[in-house]
């Protein structure tokens, strides 16, 4: 009921911004990290506002530092990122991953992660986005770990907060 089949991760990535990031939608996306974090909401005419990770600060995310970021312009606002990140390979935490999400819900939005590197993590250690805060989205694949790219299966799994949109994310792709 919560989860939509989509064309690998990138129908996923595509399925979410087309769903949630339009010109009325404010987006915070990290850098370095994957384009289409970036290309994506900017093409459907939302806001990106940009968030540096850096290797002093471990590359993680400072959920105050997304608060601020999501502060400012108007609309609803999003936060949408790797979970691991994409090049690093650093992991946030199940706190942290809720607290960012918390930050996005104050904004009236949604925490978007692509978790389909978590994978790789022992499974006591991966971070699903979409279990960690009701209005959190996690985009999975058997692309990358399992190394089935060549059949293009990828999935959206809702939070329990956002499973009212699964309809829109099934038209979306």
């Amino acid at each position: 009921q919560r989860v939509v089949a989509t064309i690998g991760a990138s129908g996923g990535l595509a399925a979410c911004a087309w769903t949630w990031f339009g010109p009325a939608a404010r987006v915070v996306v990290d850098v370095p990290s994957y384009e289409p974090f970036r290309a994506l909401p900017r093409r459907l005419g939302a806001q990106v506002q940009v968030l540096e990770r850096r290797l002093e600060d471990g590359w993680q995310i400072d959920p105050a530092d997304v608060g601020r970021a999501l502060g400012k312009g108007s609309g609803r606002g999003h936060v949408f990122l790797a979970n691991p990140h994409n090049p690093t390979g650093v992991q946030l935490g199940r706190e942290r991953v809720a607290a960012i999400a918390r930050e996005a819900e104050r904004a009236g939005g949604l925490l978007v992660s692509c978790d389909l590197y978590g994978e790789y993590e022992p499974a006591h250690e991966r971070v699903d986005a979409f279990r960690c805060a009701p209005n959190a989205v996690s985009i999975g694949s058997l692309t990358k770990a399992y190394g089935l790219g060549a059949l293009r299966i990828g999935w959206i799994a809702l939070g329990e907060g956002v499973a009212a949109e699964v309809d829109a994310l099934r038209d979306a792709t």
